[in-house]
């Protein structure tokens, strides 16, 4: 079954830091990293970092300020898929 990773799980906390994200340390259990480690899981990670720094440079905004809607645009926009079953 398909699972959601929160933006927040691979952004650091507020004041901790203004342009990291997080692909592989993402914040998770032990358990939700045993599935989230799959190579296919990273690699949509990884987009949806990217596509989050990019947001943020275009807007000058540090990297918690990215705003989650306008992402969740464009990443559908580029084909990822953010629920299951595919709805929005």
């Amino acid at each position: 079954m398909p699972f959601g990773v929160p933006y927040l799980s691979i952004v650091p906390g507020p004041g901790e830091c203004a342009n990291l994200l997080v692909t592989w340390a993402l914040s998770a259990s032990h358990v939700a990293f045993s599935s989230a480690r799959m190579e296919p899981v990273f690699m949509m990670i990884g987009e949806a970092a990217g596509c989050a720094a990019a947001q943020a440079i275009e807007s000058r905004v540090s990297i918690p300020e990215v705003d989650y809607e306008t992402l969740r645009k464009a990443l559908l926009r580029g084909g990822s898929l953010l629920t299951w079953p595919p709805s929005a």
